[in-house]
């Protein structure tokens, strides 16, 4: 088989024809298959150089510890196979590519799983011949032939490959031509449509061989720890920036809230514009002692105090009637039986300036009281109060730092003032409401505490 050096005229590229070729199965390691695939090339080479003779029939003898340096080849990896095209190195320029390379490119971009027949005339005295079985490249499929002889040696590569097919599955597809020009156009066309993939130059077997970094078996290794390194900072990078994106983005908030909060004034102190629970309270006793329960013949069922007014319920009795009512102005009817006096209550001055109190220190305070004056105690704990702001064309909320909390005391006597003076002691609480009816009281108070417990 004779290697021969064909350059396209309007291409910087060589491309040989003439290779010998050997392909072996690919597997999961792309190093392995490499490199048995080269001592599989160098072994076959060595029986065809033994089989060979010379003009004078003298057996051409090569020592196999120098066949590397003899050699010369290429290393294609496909899907399916490692191949190895290779030559006599004085026979092939270092900066040439396997002829063969486009025309699997051409095939596999035809055909699914290509088995092909071709025939190119690259001269008017040389005809090229290849053939490729199911994607891979064959021994015999990459020759030389003069133009008188490519009849026969194309015919009996198509019976050959027509073999094969029979004991595989496939259909034999056949690019023969024969005009030196219209193969010249051909191959021109093919190595157009392979520049969009990357082709590997002849090399010699000696650098073949050598292991390439991303073929080193502690490449894998090493490049995934790279990339889990890379990322562990990138992440730990991009997790500060966020961190200090979000820090910056609340520091903005802050002081936009700031100005908007300095231009509607100070948060409200609800309790600030409450009366003192004890001068209220003082006020609902006199109320509730200077009247009395039973007055011709009307009861009082139901009286409760808080510092709008004080509401008596009036039922009324076996004696009583409606020509002599136990109040003359301000009481509603609410049925034959039974009618509600409303009497307004003084107006009472704000506490003014006081704080307030941790939530927990006011609830172990309020239970000890319950508890010595024999009261049952509830609590409705709230939350945080907040006040809408405007800005711009909506609003913001803001939380205020305080929420009030309601409680309320139910018990058989009536509050008395050591009581009301412990009530006293949280400077936020103050009085809502004091009831009694059905012979119990009920007092009803509610205080301000921290948001924050």
């Amino acid at each position: 088989m004779e290697v021969k050096a064909y350059t396209l005229k309007n291409q910087k590229r060589k491309w040989v024809a003439g290779l010998y070729w050997y392909s072996s199965e690919a597997g999961h390691k792309k190093t392995k298959d490499k490199q048995l695939a080269l001592q599989k090339a160098e072994s076959s080479y060595l029986e065809l150089s033994a089989a060979r003779k010379d003009s004078e029939g003298v057996e051409a003898s090569i020592n196999p510890q120098s066949v590397s340096s003899l050699l010369s080849g290429v290393v294609i990896h496909t899907n399916r196979s490692v191949s190895i095209g290779y030559g006599p190195s004085e026979s092939i320029p270092q900066n040439g590519y396997a002829l063969q390379q486009l025309a699997l490119d051409h095939a596999e971009r035809k055909w699914p799983l290509p088995t092909v027949l071709i025939r190119l005339a690259l001269d008017d005295e040389t005809h090229w011949i290849s053939y490729i079985h199911r994607g891979k490249l064959t021994l015999s499929g990459d020759r030389l032939v003069g133009a008188d002889e490519s009849d026969t040696a194309f015919e009996r590569l198509r019976a050959k490959a027509s073999q094969q097919l029979n004991k595989a599955s496939g259909q034999l597809n056949t690019i023969d031509i024969v005009s030196v020009d219209q193969a010249f156009a051909e191959l021109c066309k093919w190595e157009k449509e392979a520049k969009s993939k990357a082709l590997t130059a002849i090399k010699p077997f000696k650098s073949l061989k050598k292991t390439s970094v991303t073929e080193h078996k502690y490449f894998k290794p090493l490049f995934w720890s790279g990339v889990g390194l890379m990322l562990l900072i990138g992440g730990n990078w991009a997790y500060s920036s966020y961190q200090d994106y979000q820090a910056k983005l609340a520091e903005y908030e802050r002081q936009e809230r700031l100005r908007l909060l300095q231009d509607v004034g100070p948060a409200p102190r609800p309790w600030t514009e409450q009366p003192q629970i004890i001068s209220v309270y003082r006020a609902c006793v006199e109320s509730y002692l200077s009247t009395p329960s039973y007055r011709v013949g009307w009861e009082t069922v139901r009286w409760s105090c808080n510092p709008q007014h004080v509401t008596r319920e009036w039922n009324r009795g076996s004696t009583g009637s409606f020509s002599v009512l136990p109040v003359q102005e301000g009481f509603t009817v609410q049925n034959p039986n039974m009618l509600t006096d409303v009497t307004p209550m003084p107006p009472f001055l704000p506490r003014g300036k006081a704080p307030i109190v941790k939530r927990d220190a006011a609830a172990r305070l309020l239970m000890d009281i319950a508890r010595v004056e024999s009261y049952r105690v509830t609590f409705n704990w709230g939350n945080e109060n907040t006040r809408r702001v405007p800005r711009g064309d909506t609003y913001i909320t803001e939380n205020l730092g305080h929420a009030s909390h309601k409680v309320q005391f139910i018990g058989e006597q009536m509050p008395g003032a050591q009581m009301i003076n412990n009530l006293a002691k949280i400077p936020s609480l103050f009085l809502v409401n004091v009831e009694r009816s059905n012979d119990r009281w009920l007092l009803s108070v509610e205080f301000y505490a921290e948001a924050n417990l």
